[in-house]
């Protein structure tokens, strides 16, 4: 049921034939009504079931040919309810937007959890064939040349460190950038080409 229903309702219950309707108001009567409806920010719909709880059913062309009628579009005060309103819609809109809006949490890097050495048992220098790899190993490869034979190509083998496919160590030399690389290969090339030798005795 509306509300102008309701209020119908309500009148026919208490059987008051004398309550003032819109009909019996004069036009500056009317004016007021509706100009203090749309001066207090109210929409043409919303002061029709306003005005219709004290008046009784109203149409909401009534009350829009009144507020043409009298230029009400036009009236500062009017004009400034409307702005006003406008206002807070806007600001509730965006309030509910940054609430629903979800939080971002940036995630913190994962630890490089060090892992004990696994020796192969077939291989002095340690590793694993890509036969026995499991989910848990390193995958780096050691060795170095193209045409090495599958079961001589072997890998890592130690327990790689959390959220990455390198443990520790190998995560190093994986991310080492290439000057880097390149420094470490030169030296070690020259610790390769000059061996340490023992004292030697300086003669006179």
């Amino acid at each position: 049921m509306s509300l102008a229903e309701d209020t119908r309702h309500a009148v026919d219950e208490t059987g008051d034939s004398d309550a003032l309707t819109w009909g019996t108001l004069t036009a500056e009567e009317k004016a007021e009504a509706v100009y203090w409806q749309l001066a207090g920010g109210r929409t043409a719909e919303e002061a029709t079931a306003a005005l219709a709880l004290t008046y009784g059913p109203i149409g909401v062309n009534q009350v829009r040919h009144v507020a043409e009628r009298e230029g009400f579009d036009a009236d500062p005060a009017v004009i400034g309810a409307r702005g006003y309103r406008l206002r807070l819609e806007k600001k509730a809109r965006r309030a509910r937007a940054n609430k629903a809006k979800p939080v971002l949490v940036k995630a913190e890097p994962l630890p490089v959890i060090e892992a004990p050495q696994i020796a192969h048992p077939d291989a002095a220098h340690g590793g694993v064939t890509i036969f026995e790899l499991k989910p848990w190993h390193c995958r780096r490869p050691l060795w170095d040349k193209s045409e090495t034979r599958v079961e001589q190509q072997f890998y890592c083998g130690n327990r790689r460190a959390e959220g990455g496919a390198w443990c520790a160590d190998c995560r190093k030399i994986v991310y080492q950038s290439p000057e880097e690389r390149r420094r470490n290969q030169r030296a070690a090339e020259a610790r390769n080409a000059f061996p340490k030798q023992g004292r030697y005795r300086r003669w006179k």
